[in-house]
């Protein structure tokens, strides 16, 4: 099991890496949301991060944050688009 979520934690990280300079406000968000997921949990998920989207993204009424945000829910389920 830990070793499973070790490898986890590299996709994450590796993923987070690669999406390129266009998406720096996603990468911003996305590092902030690992980090939340580190302080409440403990460890790096997947759905651990998506949790911490989503509840950034309910707690924000600045358009452009949520469209970062909606950005970082596209990246992570759909990391090919």
């Amino acid at each position: 099991m830990q070793q499973m979520l070790f490898k986890t934690d590299l996709v994450l990280m590796a993923l987070i890496k690669d999406i390129g300079d266009n998406f720096e406000d996603e990468k911003h968000e996305l590092d902030n949301a690992v980090k939340m997921s580190l302080i409440n949990t403990g460890n790096v998920s997947l759905k651990n991060i998506l949790f911490c989207l989503i509840n950034e993204m309910e707690s924000t009424n600045d358009v452009v944050r949520l469209d970062t945000l909606r950005n970082c829910l596209e990246l992570l389920l759909h990391p090919e688009s």
